[in-house]
């Protein structure tokens, strides 16, 4: 009898951690497809402003579009390369960026200066500062250096009493 109540209740256990798993996989599969439709939107808004300010060159946009879409693939690749599904570690992920957009761009008469701790932050928080570096850092290849002069691109990033502080 008394072994006949502990396989109930081990039954009972285990019917509860099914029922638990497939919640947590429900959250977490409409947490991907929010961010998901949150990316589409995201994009989509890029090539409705792209278009209204660069009507002439659409080889423009589509560069630019490309530039917002790989920031934002890195910043994914970031977080599910991490152990927490949720967070970007930001010296990784900026790193990461700022040398692919140097390279990218072929820009190798400005010197970069990376002086960042390691800051994890939320994916919420990390794909549009992403975006933010990213504009700046291409704003300065394009037009801090017209003639491909030398130069220096800097970034520090550090956190102090969960203030996070960037300077580019």
């Amino acid at each position: 009898m008394v072994t006949f109540i502990h396989e109930i209740t081990d039954q009972v256990k285990r019917e509860k951690e099914l029922e638990t798993l497939s919640e947590d996989r429900k959250l977490l599969l409409q947490e991907v497809h929010h961010r998901v439709k949150n990316n589409l939107q995201l994009i989509l808004s890029f090539l409705n402003i792209e278009s209204r300010f660069n009507k002439n060159n659409p080889n423009e946009i589509i560069e630019h579009t490309r530039n917002r879409i790989r920031t934002m693939a890195l910043t994914h690749e970031e977080v599910y390369q991490s152990q927490n599904v949720s967070s970007v570690n930001l010296e990784r992920f900026l790193t990461k960026n700022i040398y692919n957009l140097f390279t990218l761009y072929n820009n190798k008469k400005i010197d970069l200066n990376l002086k960042m701790e390691p800051v994890e932050v939320n994916i919420d928080i990390g794909i549009p500062l992403g975006l933010l570096i990213n504009e700046l850092a291409i704003n300065c290849i394009k037009y801090a250096f017209p003639k491909k002069d030398e130069g220096n691109f800097s970034i520090t990033l550090s956190e102090k009493e969960k203030i996070i502080t960037i300077k580019v």
